[in-house]
């Protein structure tokens, strides 16, 4: 199979990295040129560590950080206080209520920058940013990022950008969501 420049497909299973470090690379990339919205759409969530910053690797540009793994909710912060305004889609499931209240509680004085939507019949699963499309079978989760056997498609091409951002904003407005 041919696979354009600017697509990957990642297939993972147990105890594989790849997710991780493009999770990483991602989040890494997110911080130092925010975009302007971010779309985390997860049946099922929770609050992994998307950097590792145990070597201070990240500190150059990102000021001081502690020596460790920063958690998705203090990236997500970060982002929002950086102008990013995050959509989080995921279902309404006792998995999800602590990665929640964390995100809330982290971004209380940003308010109108996290948008939540919680729907009984999601089962879509994607990242989505100014510059890259993520999707696939995985949940942001533990085993969703380091265990499970996933498959993860990874785009960059603008069309496919603006063209999944259109679906997501159609289904965010279909299911109640407010912009």
């Amino acid at each position: 199979m041919t696979v354009p420049a600017d697509t990957r497909h990642v297939y993972t299973g147990h105890g594989s990295r790849e997710i991780l470090e493009l999770l990483q690379g991602l989040f890494a990339s997110e911080l130092i040129s925010p975009s302007g919205c971010i779309w985390l759409i997860s049946p099922w969530i929770s609050n992994i560590a998307v950097l590792d910053n145990s070597g201070n690797a990240f500190n150059s540009f990102l000021g001081e950080w502690a020596c460790e793994r920063v958690r998705l909710t203090t990236v997500l912060t970060r982002l929002m206080r950086h102008g990013t305004t995050v959509y989080v889609a995921t279902r309404p499931e006792e998995h999800n209520v602590d990665f929640l209240r964390t995100l809330r509680s982290e971004s209380a004085v940003l308010p109108h920058r996290l948008r939540v939507l919680e729907v009984n019949t999601l089962h879509s699963k994607g990242l989505l940013g100014d510059r890259y499309y993520l999707s696939g079978s995985m949940n942001i989760t533990h085993n969703g990022v380091s265990f499970n056997d996933e498959t993860i498609h990874f785009f960059t091409d603008a069309q496919v950008i603006a063209e999944s951002r259109h679906v997501f904003e159609s289904w965010w407005r279909d299911n109640g969501g407010q912009f």
